[in-house]
């Protein structure tokens, strides 16, 4: 069994329904069987007679690691579970029934029901999509566990070094494609509240990036398609769906191009939240992490250490963070100073 044990500092909630408002607050309702109703004095979002799904998108997400997702439910007539999706995904999670007995409805039993879902997400784009029979939703909150240090985006141990450079159909529905070329057909699913997914057989991107390293390419894929990413000097094969990441190591080109297209050209994929992130030249970001207020920040909280250790027969100190070793200098004191010495 998965356990996922997280630290609340950094939790925030970002999102609050509540049926008592009146107000369905950007949810999409499938064939209209959706509409706010009472029960016993219970307010909810959903339908008495028959199934019924709805779904919501949310947008420019703070930099996270984590969703958490807590609801209530009205199930009607019996013990209806809601099936619940995030990003496509069928959620698992534990529940809390208490009975009503028979206050509305026929003469079955009405429950409510107190579900709560945390799970590993660290995209800037998040959906949710349920579905249930007879019943509806009383209230959701969802909160996200920020990343630490204010970094661009929860990417590996280290997120300090990584810098967003470009986020790409990214909106509901997209209105522009900076450094794309491409046919403007789109696709659209209920399931995540509506949105837009670029449909294609074969598109390109051009970009010019800052002095850098490495590059992170990150995007959202909705089919078994698979799909050919060639940036010039190698390429990579893509044949899974939903969330998508590619590495390029030792990147030192300033242009960035990517050629994607299907491996079938009769097929078109369809793909959406296309982000490029890169790290700085390795000498930078030394500069950055130990030169600046976050030094003294990490190490209080232990997370950077400095330790003597005899390298090449010299005496030689070896940076660590988060128990990974990322450099090694003859000096001992992380200041401006040092760090200038340091990556000489």
């Amino acid at each position: 069994m998965l356990m996922i044990i997280i630290t609340t500092t950094h939790q925030t909630v970002i999102y609050e329904f509540n049926a008592n408002s009146n107000n369905i607050d950007g949810w999409g309702n499938w064939q209209g069987y959706s509409y706010l109703n009472t029960c016993g004095g219970i307010r909810y979002f959903g339908s008495t007679t028959h199934y019924y799904e709805i779904s919501r998108i949310f947008l420019d997400l703070e930099p996270h690691s984590h969703f958490i997702v807590d609801a209530q439910f009205l199930s009607i007539d019996n013990y209806n579970q809601p099936y619940i999706e995030i990003d496509f995904m069928q959620q698992s999670y534990g529940s809390v029934k208490s009975s009503l007995a028979s206050i509305c409805g026929d003469s079955h039993v009405e429950y409510l029901l107190t579900i709560s879902i945390t799970l590993q997400h660290n995209r800037r784009t998040g959906w949710i999509y349920i579905k249930q029979n007879y019943g509806g939703l009383i209230s959701l909150k969802l909160s996200i566990i920020k990343c630490q240090y204010e970094c661009d985006g929860c990417i590996h141990a280290f997120c300090l070094q990584w810098k967003l450079h470009q986020y790409s159909f990214n909106q509901k529905y997209f209105t522009s494609s900076d450094g794309w070329t491409v046919q403007s057909q789109f696709y659209n699913y209920f399931a995540c509240g509506g949105c837009q997914f670029l449909l294609f057989s074969q598109i390109k991107y051009y970009t010019q990036l800052p002095p850098h390293q490495d590059i992170l390419i990150r995007f959202f894929k909705v089919d078994q398609y698979i799909i050919i990413v060639d940036y010039l000097y190698d390429k990579q094969t893509v044949s899974k769906n939903y969330f998508i990441e590619i590495l390029i190591k030792n990147h030192h080109d300033p242009i960035l191009q990517l050629n994607i297209n299907t491996h079938i050209p009769s097929e078109q994929s369809k793909i959406r939240d296309f982000e490029v992130f890169y790290t700085q030249p390795e000498g930078e970001w030394r500069k950055f992490i130990l030169g600046s207020d976050y030094a003294k920040i990490l190490q209080e909280k232990k997370e950077i250490s400095v330790t003597k250790q005899n390298l090449n027969l010299e005496k030689t100190y070896s940076v660590k963070f988060q128990n990974r070793i990322i450099f090694h200098t003859k000096f001992a004191t992380p200041t401006r100073r040092f760090l200038y010495k340091a990556t000489q």
